[in-house]
């Protein structure tokens, strides 16, 4: 696991709904992945700031990329995940 990244994840990779994915097991520290939570996500060569949409029983993780208008802003959709 890259040690910069609070998640390793392919950043490209989507599910059925177009939103990332990730798994438990590939968190530093999978007690922080809660929904809601904001993440570094990525790996050694690129990495991007994350919101936590849902975690399933599996420990499969569904993230929401934010957008970053400056090295010191962060914004993140607040719309609501798809199960409430």
């Amino acid at each position: 696991m890259s040690n910069h990244v609070d998640m390793e994840t392919d950043l490209n990779a989507q599910d059925d709904d177009g939103q990332g994915w990730s798994t438990l097991a590939d968190a530093r520290e999978p007690d922080r992945v809660k929904r809601g939570a904001l993440l570094l996500a990525g790996d050694r060569l690129a990495h991007a700031v994350v919101r936590v949409v849902a975690v399933d029983d599996d420990g499969q993780s569904t993230l929401r990329s934010c957008l970053a208008r400056s090295r010191r802003t962060v914004i993140c959709s607040a719309e609501p995940s798809p199960d409430g």
